[in-house]
């Protein structure tokens, strides 16, 4: 699974996708656009990471990479 954030004027667009065979195909499941609703919109850069309340967390293959 990935995020890919992209900022445009006033507007971010965040996209989930999944790689559902691990073969480099990335299929987009979700889009939403930030517009600012209820709060401005987050331009930024900030921290990111994972967060899990189990012990039994295993995550493989995590980074973060500017485009």
């Amino acid at each position: 699974m990935k995020s890919t954030i992209i900022g445009r004027d006033d507007k971010v667009t965040i996209t989930l996708s999944i790689d559902y065979d691990r073969t480099g195909s990335w299929q987009n499941i979700l889009e939403v656009n930030d517009v600012g609703l209820g709060a401005p919109v987050i331009t930024k850069g900030g921290n990111g990471g994972i967060r899990g309340d189990f012990l039994d967390l295993e995550i493989e293959g995590y980074k973060i990479t500017p485009l």
